[in-house]
């Protein structure tokens, strides 16, 4: 695992509810922290109830 991914599991636990603002995209999702792992983001999306996936580096992640 990561170095980053070991940080960011650090501050989220599973479950917690989380907004994600992706940096190529003034848009945002919210849903649920699933872990990440090898520096990417695992959230389900609750716009679709869907598993997503996002490299860290390339987004922004605050608990709601």
């Amino acid at each position: 695992m990561s170095e980053l991914a070991n940080e960011v599991n650090k501050i989220f636990s599973e479950g917690d509810k989380i907004d994600v603002q992706f940096f190529s995209s003034p848009s945002f999702g919210s849903g649920v922290f699933i872990e990440a792992d090898d520096n990417f983001l695992l959230w389900v999306d609750d716009s679709d109830n869907q598993l997503k996936v996002a490299p860290l580096n390339q987004v922004r992640i605050d608990k709601k």
